[in-house]
Parts: C-alpha cells; structure tokens; sequence
C-alpha cells in the first residue's frame, strides 16, 4: 500500500524563474536548487525523475503547460500516476478560478486564491478535493466591489450588503434539502433545457493477408452535454445488438462518472442512473470485442459478422521485376442497416452523417516501407493525394470527402520502390516456435515468400530480372494502415434507447418544461490494420526508441524496486517468460538493441563471440541469411538473442526474474533460454551446448543423407481442433509406434528413410511432422483417406528433421556435455546443472517442471528426439497452475499469439488479471512493463 505524501510543488514562468513554491511536508528541496537538477537530465525529459544523489534522494513530477513548468516533489513512495493527475487537476482548477490559459502573471496577481487552492487541493502532502464546483465552496475570490472597497480601506465585506455580497462571483449557497455534489454547481439555471449524448467508439481491427480479421475491438465513451436547470435526476438506458439482456458481458471494462449510481447499474446493467454535472462530461467508457466467438467467449457473433466500412487489399512483388505494389479499397455501402436505429440526432435522419444515412470521412491509408527503401517512384492513386517521406519511411495516401460522396467504392493506389541490392534474399521467419510460420486452421492458406519468388521467376528467361525479383522482395510493405471516421455508425451496435428525466427525484426543474433528448454516433479508427506480410517491419527511429527506454529505465529504477519491497510476491498473478525456437532468426535482429542499449548490448555481444570464437555477431548483423539460417549458425543466435534482451531488462530496468516471474519455458531450443532465465544452467555453458548441440544435429542430417539417401525436413497439418486427437492416431497408425511419445526403442527396426514422426504439438490444431518428406507426402494421403478430412499441409523450411530419430546421435552428445563439469571461470569443479534455480522450467518433453538435476541431464538430453508439448504445456500453466501473465523473450511475436490463442488473452487482460506480451523491440518494453504495473494487483478469486 502506497504511504507516501507530496512535499512541495513549484511553479516556473517561461524563463524558468520560481514564481510560486508551496510547501506541503517535510523540508523539500527549493526551488531554486530543485530546478538545475531537473534541467540536468537530456531532453526530452520524462515526467518522473529519480534523484538519487540528493539527500534524502527524490522523485520529481514535472508537467509542462501553456508555457509553465509545474514541479511537484516526494522523498517517499507514491503512486506516480497519482501525482501526475494531481498537476493536471492543479492546472484545470488554476483555469477555473483565473481564467484559461494560466499564465505567469495570473498567478502573481491572484497569490492568495492559488494559495488556497492548493492548500484544499492537497491536506499536508495527502490530495484531497481537486473537483471545482467542490472547491468553489470552500476557495474564496475577492469580487469586483470587494477590491472597490477595500481600495478605500473599507471592508471589503460590508455587513449590510450581506455574506455575499463581496464575493459577487461565487454562486449562491446550496439550499439545506441539496445534496451536496461535487461534480456540479448549486442552483443551476438554463433557459433552454437539453440533454444530448455522443457515442464516440475507436475501432481497432487486425486483417490477416487473407482479408480474414484476427481482432476487433471497439473502445467506446459516452459523451454527454447537460445543460438542465436545477438538480436533475436522470436514467440513460443502453441496449446492444441483440438488446439489454446480455449489455453486462457484451460492454466490458466498464468505467463511469462517479455521479453513476453504481448499484442500479450492478441490480440492471444497461441502466444508468445519475445527477449529471453541469456541460459536457464523459459519462462512461467501456470495451468491445468484435469477434467474441472466434476469441473463445461467450457470445453469437463469428467473424462474419463483422461489418467494416471499408476493406483494403495490398498485392506485392507486382511487375516483370517485382518491384511494384498496388493497395487497393472498397467501400461499402451497409453501414445504415449496422448502426443503431430509431435514435435521432439533433439534425434528423435525412442528412447525411445521422443513424439512416451514415457518412465516412478523412480516410486515410499509411503504408510503413522497409528501411532498405531508398525511395518511391511512379505513385499513383486512383482517387485523392499520395506522398511519400523517405525520412519515415511512410507513404500516406489521403481520399477527399468530395471523392467518397461521389458514389465511387473501388480506389487503388500503385508505386514502385527503388532501393540497393543486397545478397541476402530470404524473407525471414517470424514464427516464435522455431518451425515456419504461424498458420492457423481458419485463415487461408498463403503460399511461402520462397514459393511466391519462385513464381515469379520461372516465367521469365531474364536472369537480371530473376535477382531484381528475388532483391525486391525485402523492399515490399508488410502491412497497412487505415484511419477513418463514420457519422452515424458505431461498429459494436451499442445504442442509446432512452434519456428519461424524472420528475419526481428531481428538483428544480420547473414545471413545463421537456428537455430536449438527441444522441449522436461517431467511430473513428486509427489503427485498422491489414498484415500483407508475416513480419510487420518497425520504423520508429534510433533516437525515439533510446529516448523511450531510457525514460522508462529511469521510472523502474526509482519505484519498482520500492514495489516489491511493500508487495508481496503471493499477491500478484502467476507469471510465465517463454522463449522461442529454431526458426525466427532474421539479419539484424540485435541491431536495434545495440543502438538503444549499446553500453550493456555491446559486451554480451563481445562475451558471444569471444565464447563461440568466431564473431556470430557479424552474421547476425550482416548475414548473408543463407549463413543465419544454418543450423549451427541459427541456434545459438537465437538463444544468444534472447537471453541478451533478458539481461538488458535486468540491467536497464531492473526486472528480477526471481520476484517478478513464477515458472519459465521454452520451445524445443527455447528450453535453453528458460533453463538460464531459471537459474538452473550459466548462460556460457548453455551457449556452449547449444553450438555443440545444433552441429551435431546437422551431422546427423548428413549422415542419414550419405547412408540412406532421401529429402529429409519438416511439415505443419492444421486441422480442426476437433480432429487433433484422429489425426495423431491416424499417425500412429500409419508409421506403426506411438510417434508422439518416447523414441528410444519404438522405431529401431525402422530405417530412417522411413520414418516419420511428430515433432511438436504446437496447438489445439497444429502439429509439426518430421522425417523423410516422400515419406510425408504418403502419410497425409493416408491421413485424409482416415480423417475424411482434408487437413493443410505446409511445407516448412528446415534443413534437419528435428525431433525425430535421426536426432539420436545429437543425444549422445547433450548426454555427455550435460554428465561434465561448468566451463565458466571459477566453476571448473561444478556440475554443468546447478540446483533447480529460483524459478521452476517446464520440460518439453513431459510438459511439467523439472524435478531434479539428474531429470533436467536425462530430459535436456532427450528432448532432441521426443515430441515438444508445446500444447500441454500451456495447458497446464494456464488450468492447473493458474498463469495468469505470459512474456515472451526473444525474436518473432508468432510465439504470443500461439499462448494468447490458448489462454484466450492478448495484451492486457482486466478480465483475467493479466495479459499475453512479446518483447521482439526495444519500443514494446514500455508496454510490456507497464502492463506488468497495471496487472500487479489484478488476481482472480481462488477456485474450489
């Protein structure tokens, strides 16, 4: 629990000079020593700043308004967003009481009345009243007649001209029988009586390539303008698309004005209840997911419901060379059978803009381009404005409201990029689980970057042509952007079905008198999104990304440590870091890292290479990916990756794995990574055994190749989530063992050019085989003749079967490397398994944690073979041990959304008091921690 007080604020003119300090508790620094300190730190400054070299060390809130610098100071822990909204509700009082914007000499020439202000505004350091209409009560203003009289040295209330008569500003007092409401003045009066509401959702929405969403969400406020006489009592009822019986599950995270009467909402959920503040206020906020029966929740809705007003397509690799892209849109016309009806705006349902006749507006598509770009040629929109900035590496295309009045659904949009030709052609892997990429049963097939190139080439004789082709690949965008707003229309079908005010609460009202109802509907979208690659390419720039982490490495070293000091760990959700496998290696995946943290990157790199001995970073850097994607290349990059973001986390921000996390895994190489997250190996002699490790399985490769002969890889079958349990027996069946359990004596009578067995259970429809690929082929003819079900497969690019018997000889190796000693300096007499570490790791093999040293030696070891229980695994973290919070470390997001598909979460979840996150960037630490803040004390209620 947060004890802490405010010490002091102090306010600065535009010249930086102290023109206000007030002092609350304590002995805080002056001002006049406060201000070099905080003028110290490189620009731009966060708003909270820990002083360390200070006695006693401080944090300071800074906050920047109409040209004034507001300081507000705290030796003590406190809740850094409470400060910060006390100065925002310091600045919206001064405005009230002085006039907006407040400037220096308002403040100098009305001390006293800031003077109490802030004094009733914060009681010795605690905040208190900060609403105006309540601080009016209370705060006396000297009117115009009182500074009359007492410039004749009079007193500037007269006893005959009454109490009030000098303060001619303040309202009159509110009668005995008011309530006393803090949100609104006393003896309001209006000569024409209105109340009116706007529905105002921002719709966010995620396409798939196949024009398939992924997610939609519709984040909605209520906003409403009351200008009615006297104390008003008021019932707002809300109705959603199938009416009011199910408005309680379909709005969630709902927030209200506190003037709503909690309770009525709670006993009928759809009504609200309230005395309304005078003028426009936000009424209530809520969330709406779209797509509730694809996302596992309760609901009728499917994702064919989803009704957008406007769907986009991106085509690349367009042209002889493959460097043209063409974005294309389609406007749709149904919007006034979606929307609300039977509510009327103010201005009536015959215009355009109202519930009958919707009306879009200020659409406009950005396209993020890669960084290897060198510029755009040859755009050219159909309709409308296009521009290209080759310093953000955006294309912004802008349609006209005129254009999309005029009737017209279809506008596209072609360009042609140029850029520098590189050796490297091959698209990377985004997948978070190390074979191929993400592929789900309800999303259409999208053939390979390697299959599409192919294509493209075979047509042609021209081998210039081909390498264009095969070099403009990189160059095409990954994804687009759409921002738009529709009058008239809001996308969850939420609507106002009556404003009502009754007579019989309310008081003041006069008789006669009908306020006026009127309801408008708004969605504006600023994030409706359309993946057209695997991969969406980040362009925030080197500078904005190091001026973010280093803010937030600055607000975690000054509170978070105070956190858990004061929170027990038993108090917040159970939490899971996970890490990836083989399979999302990409050139330059550590280059963002060492630009925005290059004192605490660049030695784990140097300690890399100097332990591999060979410089691993050059390849990571630079490529070519041919070299990346080897396996003995790819395996320790990654794990080298992964762990190199864990300790920027540890170091730059102060995350402890052992009071921040409750259980690690990994997928398939992934299990190293865990394994040093946990404590249980050193990061040099998991290094070590994964190079070790990873040739060795080439080798393997190779000698099946030499002996036996035969195209060896991998492959993934989606299916039904039904059919998963029939297609592993169909399997079984087929190859004549049980393929998914242990491999040590099943499949010894069969030659390896035969054999063919399931590599992971990644998901509740998706398996990955492994073995000789003819031999494949004919398992999933078999497969669909069992089934009666035709199930995808999808070829993955892997250069061993992994995860299969042809692995045995790799399990040789990890059997001798784990049965050695450490190679760390210092440890040379120590087993290579420490203890089981500070926090448990959750086996492949038998989707549990482990249970001892000899079972982490026996399960590491045959863990190259056996099956990866990716799906049990989560499973039982999310069901039996209750994770409620899952992280995941290293390249590609694939890996999340595979967790946040299972345990129905992505983000932060509310609901289920915690959330689904990736750290791939240095940009997303921001998010990731401040959902791990926002979560801390979110738990669910203990089951029976």
């Amino acid at each position: 629990m947060t004890t802490g007080v405010l010490e002091a604020l102090h306010i600065y003119d535009e010249h930086k000079r102290a023109i206000l300090s007030h002092t609350y508790n304590s002995r805080p620094l002056s001002a006049a020593h406060l201000l070099p300190l905080y003028l110290s730190e490189p620009a731009p400054r966060p708003n909270l700043i820990y002083l360390s070299n200070t006695n006693p060390p401080t944090l300071v809130f800074s906050l920047t308004h109409a040209n004034l610098l507001y300081l507000a100071t705290s030796s003590s822990e406190i809740e850094p967003l409470l400060v910060l909204e006390f100065l925002h509700r310091v600045i919206d009082a001064l405005e009230e009481f002085l006039g907006a914007p407040v400037l220096a000499h308002k403040i100098e020439a009305n001390y006293d009345v800031v003077a109490q202000l802030l004094t009733e505004m914060c009681d010795a350091g605690t905040i208190s009243t900060t609403e105006p209409n309540a601080l009016r009560d209370v705060v006396e203003v000297e009117g115009l007649l009182g500074k009359f009289f007492g410039s004749l040295s009079l007193p500037s209330k007269p006893s005959g001209l009454g109490p009030n008569f000098g303060n001619s500003s303040s309202p009159p007092l509110i009668t005995q029988n008011a309530p006393a409401l803090p949100w609104r003045r006393a003896n309001v009066r209006h000569t024409s009586n209105e109340i009116y509401a706007d529905v105002v959702e921002t719709l966010t929405v995620t396409l798939a390539p196949s024009g398939r969403p992924i997610a939609a969400f519709a984040n909605g406020t209520i906003a409403c303008t009351s200008k009615v006489s006297g104390v008003p009592d008021i019932v707002l009822n809300i109705t959603g698309p199938s009416g009011k019986h199910n408005i309680a599950t379909f709005m969630e995270l709902p927030v209200f004005h506190p003037c709503v009467r909690l309770n009525r909402w709670r006993e009928n959920p759809g009504e609200l209840s309230f005395i309304p503040p005078d003028g426009r206020f936000i009424l209530a906020g809520y969330e709406v997911d779209l797509l509730p029966f694809t996302n596992g929740k309760s609901g009728n809705w499917s994702s064919n419901n989803l009704k957008l007003p406007v769907s986009i397509e991106v085509r690349t690799g367009l042209g002889s060379t493959g460097s043209e892209f063409d974005i294309r849109l389609n406007i749709n016309k149904t919007l006034g059978t979606v929307g609300p009806s039977g509510s009327a705006g103010r201005g009536g349902n015959s215009k355009p803009g109202t519930v009958s006749s919707p009306s879009l507006h200020d659409l406009t598509v950005s396209v993020p381009l890669p960084s290897e770009v060198r510029n755009l040629s040859d755009v050219r929109p159909s309709k409308g404005d296009a521009s290209y900035n080759p310093g953000d590496k955006f294309l912004e295309w802008h349609v006209p409201q005129k254009e999309l009045s005029s009737g017209i659904s279809h506008f596209s949009l072609k360009a042609t990029v140029q850029g520098p030709f590189t050796d490297d052609g091959e698209d990377d892997d985004p997948n978070g689980f190390g074979f191929g990429k993400d592929y789900s049963y309800d999303e259409p097939y999208q053939n390979t970057p390697d299959a599409k190139a192919t294509t493209k080439t075979q047509g042609t004789d021209d081998e210039k042509d081909a390498k264009k082709a095969a070099q403009n690949k990189i160059l095409m965008p990954s994804s687009a952007s759409i921002s738009f707003s529709v009058k008239g229309w809001v996308p969850s079908g939420v609507k106002i079905d009556s404003i009502v005010v009754d007579p019989k609460r309310s008081r003041g009202l006069g008789d006669g008198v009908k306020p006026y109802k009127g309801v408008k509907y708004l969605t504006i979208s600023k994030g409706a999104r359309v993946a057209h690659g695997l991969v969406p390419h980040t362009h925030d720039s080197t500078l904005r990304v190091a001026s973010a982490t280093s803010r937030l490495a600055q607000l975690c070293s000054g509170s978070n440590e105070w956190r858990h000091a004061s929170t027990g760990k038993r108090l917040r959700p159970r939490t899971a870091i996970f890490f990836p496998g083989q399979g999302v290696q990409r050139v330059g995946m550590l280059t963002p890292w060492l630009e925005a943290f290059p004192r605490t990157a660049q030695p784990i790199m140097d300690e890399i290479d100097s332990l591999l001995g060979f410089k691993l970073s050059d390849i990571i850097r630079d490529g070519p990916s041919k070299a990346l994607t080897a396996t003995p290349n790819a395996q320790p990059a990654i794990m080298a990756t992964s762990i190199l973001i864990l300790r920027i986390l540890e170091r730059e921000f102060d995350f402890k794995v052992a009071e921040r996390i409750d259980v690690s895994l990994g997928h398939s190489l992934g299990e190293f990574a865990a394994l040093v997250a946990a404590g249980v190996l050193t990061f040099e002699d998991a290094l070590y055994m994964v190079r070790r490790r990873a040739e060795s399985m080439a080798e393997a490769t190779r000698g099946a190749k030499d002996k036996w002969g035969g195209e060896y890889g991998m492959v993934a079958i989606i299916t039904e989530p039904g059919y998963l349990e029939s297609l592993i027996e169909a399997i079984d069946d087929f190859v004549g063992y049980r393929s998914a359990g242990a491999r040590s004596d099943h499949a010894e009578h069969v030659q390896p050019i035969d054999q063919v067995l399931i590599a992971n259970i990644n998901s509740k429809n998706q398996i990955v085989v492994s073995g000789n690929l003819a031999k494949i082929n004919e398992l999933i003819t078999h497969v669909r003749q069992f089934l009666g079900h035709d199930p995808r497969a999808v070829p993955l690019r892997s250069d061993s079967p992994f995860h299969s018997p042809i692995m045995r000889p790799a399990v040789a190796v990890m059997r001798e490397l784990l049965a050695g000693k450490s190679r760390v300096k210092g440890r040379e007499d120590m087993d290579v398994v420490t203890n089981l570490g500070v926090v448990p790791c959750v086996s492949n093999v038998t989707a549990r944690p482990f249970g001892s040293k000899e079972e982490v030696k026996d399960l590491l070891a045959r863990q190259c073979l056996e099956t990866v229980k990716w799906w049990d695994s989560i499973k039982y973290l999310d069901q039996e041990e209750k994770v409620r919070r899952w992280i995941g470390i290293g390249p590609g997001k694939v890996g999340r959304n595979l967790v946040g598909k299972e345990v129905g979460m992505k983000g932060m979840s509310e609901v289920k008091g915690g959330g689904v996150w990736a750290i791939t960037d240095p940009s997303e630490i921001e998010e990731v921690l401040s959902g791990l803040e926002k979560t801390e004390s979110l738990t669910e209620e203990e089951e029976p």
